[in-house]
C-alpha cells in the first residue's frame, strides 16, 4: 500500500489554468542527455506517464563522462540511459508511474506510420542535433493534421551562453508556416536573421575517440525550465505565442534577440514554396 499519492502531489502543484497538466496527454521524448535527463524528470512532474503514455528513447549509454552535466548520478555508469532513467523515476514517483515507456533505440526507426498508429499529443527533442530536428519536423509533417502532434525542440546553443527553444504547432504550422527550417538548415546553419548570437567563437574539447563541447550543468536545467514554460503556456492557452524563444545566461551581456513569432520563411524547404507568397 503506498502511503503517498503521486498523482495527487501533482495535482496539488499545477495552477487550475494548466487543465491538469500533462495529465492524459500522450507525450514522445528523443534524447536523455544533458537535457533530455532534466526535462524528462520534469514532464513527469506535470503529469506526463501518469494517466496516459509517456515514451522515451535514446540510444547511448551513461558514462562517467556524463554525469558532470546529467540528471543521472554514479550508481548508472554502464547503463543504458533509458534504462537508468526509468529506474531513476520510479524510485522517484513510489513506482507509481505506470505510463512510462523507455527504449534503447534510435529515432531513425520511427517514421511517420508510427505515430499515426499511435498517436501523440507532443513530441519533445532534446538531442540539439540539426539533423534529427529536421527528421521530426519532416515527419511530423507526414502526419494526417487531425492526429498530428506539436513538436517542441529544445537546445544549448554555443558554450552555454543561451538556450532555445522552438514551438512546431501542428495546426498553426499548417495554416501559416513555421517549423525548425524555417529558423535555418543543416546544410547552411541558422539564417542571419535568427543567429542568437553572432560570430561566436565556441570552444570545443577531445575526448577519448570523441570531441565535445563543454558547457555547465545550468544549461540543460535552464533548457528544460524553458521547455516547460513552453508546454505549459501550450497548456493554459492552446498555443505558444511566440514560437522560437531564447534564455540567456546572466553573464552574457552582449545583443540579444527577444523571443519570435516565426512563420513561413522563402527560404524554408518545407514552408517556403508554399506559404512565403501569400504572408
Amino acid at each position: 500500500m503506498n502511503l503517498i499519492d503521486f498523482k495527487a502531489s501533482i495535482l496539488r502543484n499545477l495552477p487550475s489554468k494548466s487543465q491538469n497538466g500533462l495529465l492524459g496527454k500522450k507525450v514522445f521524448q528523443v534524447g536523455l542527455g544533458a537535457v533530455g535527463g532534466y526535462i524528462a524528470d520534469s514532464l513527469i512532474k506535470i503529469g506526463a506517464g501518469i494517466d496516459d503514455e509517456f515514451t522515451i528513447i535514446d540510444n547511448d549509454i551513461f558514462s562517467v563522462d556524463n554525469v558532470g552535466r546529467h540528471l543521472l548520478g554514479m550508481e548508472y555508469i554502464g547503463k543504458s540511459k533509458s534504462q537508468a532513467f526509468k529506474e531513476y523515476a520510479k524510485k522517484q514517483t513510489f513506482n507509481q508511474l505506470k505510463k512510462l515507456n523507455t527504449n534503447f533505440d534510435n529515432v531513425s526507426n520511427y517514421n511517420f506510420q508510427y505515430f499515426v498508429d499511435n498517436p501523440m499529443d507532443l513530441i519533445v527533442d532534446t538531442t540539439g542535433n540539426i539533423e534529427v530536428q529536421e527528421y521530426l519536423s519532416e515527419l511530423v509533417q507526414q502526419i494526417p493534421l487531425e492526429s498530428r502532434p506539436n513538436l517542441l525542440h529544445l537546445w544549448i546553443f554555443g558554450n552555454g551562453e543561451c538556450v532555445q527553444g522552438f514551438w512546431h504547432d501542428a495546426k498553426l504550422q499548417d495554416h501559416q508556416g513555421g517549423c525548425i527550417q524555417c529558423l535555418g538548415t543543416s546544410a547552411n546553419g541558422l539564417f542571419e536573421s535568427t543567429l542568437p548570437i553572432r560570430n561566436l567563437d565556441k570552444e570545443q574539447r577531445f575526448g577519448v575517440c570523441s570531441a565535445f563541447t563543454p558547457y555547465a550543468v545550468s544549461c540543460g536545467m535552464m533548457a528544460s525550465s524553458l521547455g516547460i514554460n513552453m508546454i505549459l503556456e501550450w497548456l493554459e492557452t492552446g498555443m505558444v505565442k511566440n514560437n522560437y524563444q531564447t534564455r540567456y545566461n546572466s553573464e552574457y551581456q552582449n545583443e540579444k534577440i527577444n523571443d519570435l513569432l516565426i512563420m513561413a520563411n522563402v527560404n524554408c524547404p518545407y514552408c517556403g514554396e508554399k506559404y512565403a507568397k501569400s504572408i
